[in-house]
């Protein structure tokens, strides 16, 4: 309570007295206690009891606040919960109004602060945050900074309440006025380039730069020569720049000479010979040629001696200049060769050989030439030696007809397993496959086949909701696997007598799950105005039923 009553209000009426928690402490409860001439308080369920009689009336002093006590009445003090924490007293439950005091005013961009008190110790009973107001833009666009040809300017809108900027925008820079005519900045020489510009009439700026080309130097068409060219030296002529004085040098050619050729070595047969060019002026050698020798004059290849399969012969020929004589070996003839004859009788599997000599007197040359073995003729049909299993291979073989030693064997291919029934080995659940098998039973064979059995799936009860209405469940009748529905979507229907919402999964009306649901407008691809209903879950949160 906000107030304290008087002792004539509450002498012998047995009324509560009520304390703030920034006027009671534990102090408080001491001086009580001693005040009371040895008389104490004591704990009574929430609440502290003031017990004893007060030979007078006692006066306490608690933090500024005068607190009168009749003598010989019992008085409870409900204690704030700080106080009551402090002794170890825990805390009582707040009855509170709906009535919210501000705390804290919400600003643009801060939230506020609101509480209730409760009516019993007057502490705070429960507090709510107030949302940001969020800013108010004004409409009006206010210039921050001027604009100009060299830079842009800005320009931003703010809040009406905080003044903080909200939203800012840049104002394009103005367009520079170029000047009309070009300003030298560099005058051009005979060898480097100038520079002529154009400014902004605004602020100077330059806006445009263009090279003035350099115009070279201004030389007279007449050379002067400075040294005359004979054939051994070349001459030198000048000329000067009519601006900047700088000089131009270009050699004059050589004289031609006057060339004379003549031979001072004849060339031979084998030898060469040597041809000078000079200048008939300057003596200069100009040119040395070699002449090449003229090589023999040869006649006719004629044999001197013939050629043999044994031995090569010759041929000559002379020069008929210088009388040289030549030489060179002839091929040798070919072998003159006997008829072939047989040397080896060919078998089945050896090869057999003939042979032919060369009849030349002095040749041990012969040939020889291989004559294929037969090979060896077999019956078409071949003959069991050992039969297949189906883990060991069997043989057949058959002997040659003509020699009656050679042999040929090839293996069977394995027989087929001889397998056993089907038997289960791991049975199928509702959700993982089994597996089946069945083993080969000669014996010695290890070998297994298997094959999955398909799993059964779950046989699931109807849908039921759960005691807190706010789910579905349902279970397997085989493996006792239970699904839960949390409801994530919803469809409308519409009824002969009402319209109602039910969830696509459990299949469960809104109704029965104990959700509220209404009718909501939105406006459709085809820009018309639809109904649809909105179903509020228990969570807060709600989805939207479309009608079927």
């Amino acid at each position: 309570m906000d107030e304290f009553r008087s002792t004539a209000e509450n002498a012998g009426s047995g009324k509560e007295y009520f304390f703030h928690a920034d006027e009671f402490n534990e102090k408080a409860i001491a001086e009580l206690g001693e005040g009371a001439g040895g008389e104490a308080l004591e704990s009574e369920g929430e609440n502290i009891k003031f017990v004893g009689t007060l030979a007078k009336a006692a006066l306490i002093s608690i933090l500024g606040t005068i607190l009168i006590f009749q003598a010989a009445l019992p008085r409870k003090i409900i204690v704030p919960d700080p106080i009551r924490a402090a002794i170890g007293m825990g805390t009582h439950p707040h009855t509170h109004t709906n009535e919210w005091i501000v705390d804290r005013e919400a600003t643009c961009g801060e939230p506020g602060l609101e509480y209730t008190l409760c009516i019993e110790c007057g502490e705070r009973a429960e507090e709510r945050e107030v949302a940001a107001n969020g800013h108010t833009v004004s409409d009006e666009w206010v210039v921050e900074r001027e604009t100009s040809c060299a830079a842009p300017g800005l320009e931003v809108r703010r809040c009406t309440v905080c003044n903080e900027v909200c939203e800012s925008r840049e104002i394009p820079a103005l367009e520079h006025k170029p000047k009309d005519e070009w300003e030298i900045e560099k005058e051009a020489t005979c060898t480097e380039p100038g520079e002529e510009v154009i400014k902004c009439e605004v602020c100077g700026q330059v806006l445009e730069t263009r090279e003035i080309e350099a115009p070279g130097h201004k030389y007279p068409n007449k050379w002067t020569v400075r040294q005359e060219a004979t054939c051994t030296r070349k001459g030198i002529e000048f000329r000067k720049c009519t601006v900047c004085e700088e000089e131009e040098t270009r050699d004059i050619d050589l004289k031609e000479h006057t060339p004379v050729t003549q031979t001072t070595k004849e060339p031979t047969c084998t030898d060469t010979g040597t041809q000078t060019q000079s200048c008939s002026v300057c003596g200069q050698v100009l040119e040395t040629a070699t002449l090449p020798a003229k090589g023999h004059s040869f006649s006719s290849w004629t044999v001197k001696t013939a050629s043999t399969c044994v031995k090569k012969g010759v041929e000559h020929r002379t020069c008929t200049v210088c009388g040289f004589e030549e030489t060179r070996a002839l091929d040798l003839a070919a072998h003159t060769l006997s008829s072939w004859s047989e040397t080896k009788t060919a078998t089945c599997t050896v090869d057999g050989e003939q042979t032919r000599y060369c009849t030349v007197d002095g040749c041990s040359y012969k040939e020889t030439k291989s004559i294929p073995a037969k090979g060896h003729s077999y019956p078409s049909t071949w003959t069991l030696e050992t039969a297949s299993t189906c883990i060991k291979k069997g043989t057949e073989s058959r002997v040659c007809t003509i020699c009656g030693q050679g042999k040929e064997t090839r293996e069977l291919p394995l027989a087929s397993h001889t397998l056993s029934e089907w038997e289960e080995r791991t049975q199928a659940t509702c959700t993982e496959a089994g597996e089946a098998y069945r083993h080969c039973t000669v014996n010695g064979c290890n070998y297994e086949e298997t094959k999955p059995i398909a799993a059964k799936g779950h046989s699931w009860s109807n849908w039921k909701v759960n005691d807190n209405m706010h789910t579905s469940g349902r279970e397997c009748n085989l493996c006792h696997t239970q699904e839960t529905c949390n409801h994530p979507k919803f469809s409308a229907v519409r009824g002969d007598d009402y319209d109602y919402t039910y969830c696509t999964t459990c299949k469960h009306t809104a109704e029965e799950l104990g959700f509220d649901d209404s009718y909501d407008e939105y406006e459709g691809e085809d820009g018309e105005m639809h109904e649809r209903m909105v179903v509020y879950l228990s969570d807060g949160s709600f989805v939207y039923a479309y009608f079927e």
